[in-house]
């Protein structure tokens, strides 16, 4: 009985130490993603829970500025009362991902072009808890350079 006592303990330990080093990984791959992207979490109803400081830099805002309010503070305001802006977020709170290239707004009003992914995050049980947007800025991608800058001759 105590050689299955002492074989089951080493057991659990070696299974801990797996389960430890898989958190571990994906910990680390979060933080990789959260530091070389702009990233920001919203409630599936589109309320901001946090977000990092690329994407605050971005737009021109402090997380105190932003935590706590709607995702519509980003938006053009003619499209946060469209149908496709209220089937954006309703889509996204059954499970539906989005990705593509949004206009939205800095602090100061100037337009901003990010390319960008919200992913929903579903608990254990398959409920959607959160969004996670990941985004880059492509402004000086997306802008025609007459809108940016004189253009450049070649």
């Amino acid at each position: 009985m105590f050689i299955r006592k002492t074989q089951c303990q080493r057991a659990l330990a070696t299974l801990r130490d797996d389960l430890e080093r898989e958190i571990a990984r994906y910990r680390d791959e979060l933080n990789a993603i959260r530091q070389n992207l702009a990233y920001i979490e919203f409630t599936p109803e589109g309320i901001i829970l946090d977000a990092n400081d690329s994407f605050l830099a971005a737009t021109g805002y402090t997380l105190d500025e932003v935590r706590g309010h709607h995702h519509r503070m980003f938006c053009p305001p003619a499209y946060t009362t469209t149908e496709e802006y209220a089937a954006f977020w309703h889509d996204l709170a059954q499970g539906d991902p989005h990705r593509n290239t949004f206009e939205r707004l800095t602090k100061s009003g100037q337009t901003v072009w990010l390319e960008a992914s919200y992913f929903p995050v579903r608990n254990a049980a398959g409920k959607i808890v959160k969004i996670i947007k990941i985004a880059a800025d492509v402004t000086e991608n997306t802008v025609p350079c007459s809108k940016r800058r004189p253009c450049s001759a070649h």
